[in-house]
Parts: structure tokens; sequence; C-alpha cells
């Protein structure tokens, strides 16, 4: 599903039908941005000035609680070009991130950390501005945002969240042509180790000398620790310092090449000597 949205010219996010205000409120949105010219990546030049209050059926709508199915956040993250859409309204999603931006308190950033929405919109501009790779940390800052947010998103199956978000929202934006297949015959524990390699594969093109860089340790170990909520992993597993002695108690595996390489039950090796692997495996294996 995640490639049909990937390759739609626009997709349009349904978000509720139409309240007695609604063409109230969709009119100050799209009037509060007419005068700003919004560039791809979701910035504008010019700025005219914004209505002093949040109309209530955004908040109203930043609120249900559907922005947090895994699923939503896969497809909203992925859309080339998003539309929200409210009955016979709608406006571009970059429209409402701007103007969320410059609302005046008390929207300010920290009292909008509530709405999963909002967020929604602030990581897809993230996304958007990571698409030229500035920075080469930018890649690790968009996937601890995606994790950070959203690991913990309302799904039947925790697997889902791996399925559903990692590498299909990323992928793109970071010309990454490597995703991890939903299969539900491997099991969670197999999985962590797909999504630590898989991350190893994001960053394969960077230069060692990131792993000198002062946030870097904190940064992975917090990548780390939201795949491991996300999957919803056994507490035997505490913290990414313990990875090894995690590994070593599944019995299952194919160890004989550790650190190197794991053989999983399914017969998939595992490479443990990238970036992320060969930091959170080094300090104990060394």
């Amino acid at each position: 599903m995640w490639q049909t949205y990937n390759n739609a010219k626009e997709v349009f996010a349904w978000i509720g039908p139409e309240e007695t205000s609604t063409a109230d409120s969709f009119h100050k949105l799209i009037e509060g941005g007419e005068g700003c010219n919004l560039k791809e990546d979701g910035r504008c030049e010019e700025t005219r000035s914004l209505p002093h209050r949040l109309p209530p059926e955004l908040q109203w709508m930043s609120d249900r609680n559907y922005w947090e199915r895994a699923w939503i956040i896969q497809e909203i993250l992925q859309a080339r070009h998003l539309r929200l859409v409210c009955g016979s309204y709608s406006c571009d999603w970059r429209l409402l991130y701007h103007f969320m931006l410059h609302f005046p308190s008390p929207w300010d950033y920290k009292s909008r950390e509530s709405s999963r929405m909002l967020l929604l919109l602030e990581t897809k501009s993230a996304l958007v501005e990571a698409k030229g790779l500035v920075r080469q940390s930018s890649a690790f800052h968009v996937l601890d945002i995606v994790g950070t947010l959203f690991c913990s998103g309302k799904c039947f199956e925790a697997r889902d969240h791996v399925f559903a978000m990692l590498g299909h929202p990323t992928a793109r934006s970071l010309g990454i042509q490597r995703y991890i297949k939903s299969n539900y015959d491997v099991s969670v524990d197999e999985i962590f180790l797909e999504v630590l390699e898989w991350c190893d594969f994001c960053f394969s093109g960077f230069d060692s000398s990131l792993k000198s860089k002062r946030y870097f340790p904190s940064l992975v170990e917090n990548i780390t620790l939201n795949f491991k909520k996300a999957l919803q992993l056994s507490e035997s597993f505490e913290s990414p310092s313990s990875l090894a002695s995690w590994i070593r108690g599944h019995s299952q595996w194919d160890l004989s090449n550790f650190p190197r390489t794991i053989v999983t039950t399914s017969g998939r090796s595992i490479n443990c000597q990238g970036l992320v692997m060969s930091h959170l495996l080094g300090a104990q294996e060394t």
C-alpha cells in the first residue's frame, strides 16, 4: 500500500464530515495563507497577518484519535503532495503547517505537543527538508523524530509499527531503495534485528567520522529504544547496552560468527558491522 501513496501524484486525507462552521474555518485558514508563496519545502516567502486563535474545527480535527493509527501515519508521511479534506473543503498540508507555526501564544511549540496531527505535520516538513541531506546527521534525526513520535501509535499488531513506518516514510526522502517487507511469520525479535540492520543500510554511505559526533551515541540509543518500544520487546532487553547479552540469549540463532553476523531462525543473515550495530555492540564485544 505504501507504494500506492509514494507513486500517487496527490493524496487526499479525509479528516471528517463538514460541521456547521467548517466553511468559515477553512476560509480563515486559506485567507491567512493567501499572501504566502509556499515553496516545496513548506516555507513561505511572504506572510500576511494570521487569525489570532485556532478555529475550533481545526482543533477538533487535530484531536481526533485516528491520527495516531500507524497506517494513517505512513500514508501521510509518504504522500508526495497531501491535501487535508473536510467534507467539500480542502487545504494543502503545508498551508496548515505554516498556519500553526505562526500562531501566537498559547499555541507555541510546547503547548502543541499534545496534538499528534500537528506533530505529524511537523514530521512531514522535517522529511521534506531532509530530502537534500544537507547534513549527514539529517537522516538520523528524521528517523529519530519518526520513532519518538509514533512508536506507540495505535495498531492491533506491534509489528505494524515497523511494517507501516520503517523505511516507508523515510526511504523516498532520503533516496533509499530498500525497505522492510511485511512478513507476519517472522518474530518481533528477528524484526528488531532487521530494524537495526536497516538503519545501518540507510547510513552506509556516510563517512565513518559520523560516529565521532557528540550527539551520535545518544541519538542511536534513542532510535534503538524507540523501535524496541514499537515492537513491544520483552523487559529482559532493558537498554541498548544489554543488546549483546539479549542476542546471545537466542539459542535458536546461529551466533558462530557473532558479533560480525547473526543468522536468524528464518535463515536471514544480519550484518552487525554497520554504524549503528557496531556502536551498540562494540563496547561489549571488544
